[in-house]
């Protein structure tokens, strides 16, 4: 288990718990800690299952987020779409099902956002094209349609 105390660092600006596929983290043990200068979040294949509360425990100065190859379930995440000034999204091989929301268009600083490998279907949002400055965009391997 990651120590709730590590979240209470007042000048943590990155974390990084990729390739630890057995740690046990939970957001929701930190919400009353705000992570204000944390602008780097690698969890990429950290055995995690929920990003519960991640939104309250993570301040707006958030640019990197990776939780790729974890075994998040369910529809896109809402909590993403507060992190208006995030540029790299990785949402890669989970199991994200349902559509990619419209709310997506509002991540207008993403330069590269993957979220291969899902279990996404329907229509490609329109809203997308409000990322004028996405310079790498990978939907590949899920179940999505043009318009």
């Amino acid at each position: 288990t990651v120590p709730a105390e590590l979240f209470s660092l007042s000048q943590l600006a990155v974390i990084d718990f990729s390739n630890n596929p057995n740690l046990d983290i939970s957001f929701s043990a930190v919400e009353n800690e705000v992570l204000e200068k944390i602008h780097s979040i690698n969890l990429n294949d950290a055995g995690i299952t929920s990003i519960s509360g991640f939104d309250t425990a993570v301040g707006t100065s958030l640019q990197i987020l990776g939780l790729g190859a974890n075994s998040l379930v369910g529809p896109f995440p809402n909590e993403i779409k507060n992190f208006t000034n995030l540029e790299h999204l990785d949402l890669s091989y989970n199991f994200f099902t349902g559509s990619l929301p419209e709310e997506i268009g509002t991540l207008t600083s993403l330069i590269t956002f993957s979220i291969t490998e899902n279990f996404l279907q329907g229509q490609i949002p329109e809203s997308i094209t409000n990322i004028k400055n996405i310079a790498h965009l990978d939907l590949s391997n899920n179940g999505l349609s043009g318009r």
